[in-house]
């Protein structure tokens, strides 16, 4: 699932803790080339538009990367249900937001599926 260098479609599905692992030394490598883009940045001003490009690049596929992992996607759906109903029969909300089921489906698209499935939200 995850391509060598950039990962083109992202899942809001969990990932094995294989993919995790993976995920996570790619995240490594990349942080430890920031740095040294870093260091030539600061030591070489003539190539500092090409190494800042090189650097934003590196930075986005760690975000990428970093979402990927993140651990809400391993809460199963029987448990976002549930923080879903406490979340819609909050009796004094200070959100900003549309009640739900609204905002939950803004959220991706497994978090829409599982809100849609609940009929005490609507």
């Amino acid at each position: 699932m995850i391509p060598g260098e950039f990962i083109e479609n992202t899942t809001n599905e969990a990932l094995s803790d294989t993919q995790k692992h993976q995920i996570g030394g790619l995240i490594l490598k990349n942080q430890q080339e920031i740095l040294s883009l870093d260091t030539e940045i600061a030591t070489t001003p003539p190539n500092i538009e090409e190494l800042q490009l090189q650097r934003k690049a590196k930075s986005d596929k760690i975000a990428t990367w970093r979402a990927l992992t993140s651990v809400i996607k391993d809460i199963p759906n029987e448990i976002l249900s549930k923080i879903f109903v406490t979340y819609a029969q909050d009796p004094d909300p200070k959100w900003i937001f549309p009640r739900p089921p609204w905002v939950l489906g803004w959220v991706c698209a497994r978090w829409r599926q599982v809100a849609l499935t609940i009929p005490e939200i609507w």
